[in-house]
């Protein structure tokens, strides 16, 4: 019966190691989520890992073999408890991935109730607060307007924390 396990990555490894454990046959997941970096006066999304140096592998310990998971490239080690090897919910597993798909983890910086800069477009510069994830690219933004609070719907990828 397979089961998820954690495993820890070398630093910035985890698509290396996603990628490799995939290739033995083992069923990966690493939940991520899309950062706006600036750099040079230029904004670009960028796929980062959500658990930075770890990811999740599921396996059946008595058909396949885990000694193979810890001499995988970009892999450190699988995380034990001295000789025991901890699992991880399904339910957890479940629940990670329907908010990754939902559009929650998009940038977990971006929460209902946080302050938001507008970056770009007619409300550049313009400070409001998150009220909604409509999905993983939209969200709902309340803000003064001439002394009026008013809703919008904008590009989560238009928005950054304000502060």
């Amino acid at each position: 019966m397979k089961k998820w396990y954690v495993v820890s990555t070398h630093p910035q490894q985890e698509a290396r190691a996603e990628e490799n454990l995939t290739k033995q046959g083992y069923s990966v997941y690493l939940p991520c989520f899309m950062k706006k970096c600036r750099h040079a006066r230029k904004t670009t999304v960028k796929r980062k890992a959500l658990f930075p140096g770890y990811l999740f592998v599921s396996f059946d310990r008595k058909q396949q073999g885990w000694s193979k998971i810890n001499n995988t490239f970009g892999v450190k080690h699988l995380i034990t408890q001295g000789n025991f090897l901890p699992t991880v919910p399904k339910e957890f597993i479940t629940s990670l991935q329907e908010e990754e798909q939902e559009g929650a983890l998009l940038n977990p910086e971006l929460k209902p109730g946080t302050a938001v800069k507008f970056l770009r477009g007619p409300f550049s510069e313009q400070i409001g607060t998150l009220c909604q994830m409509i999905d993983k690219d939209r969200v709902s933004v309340l803000f003064d307007l001439l002394g009026k609070q008013v809703k919008i719907q904008a590009s989560s990828l238009e928005l950054t924390p304000a502060g």
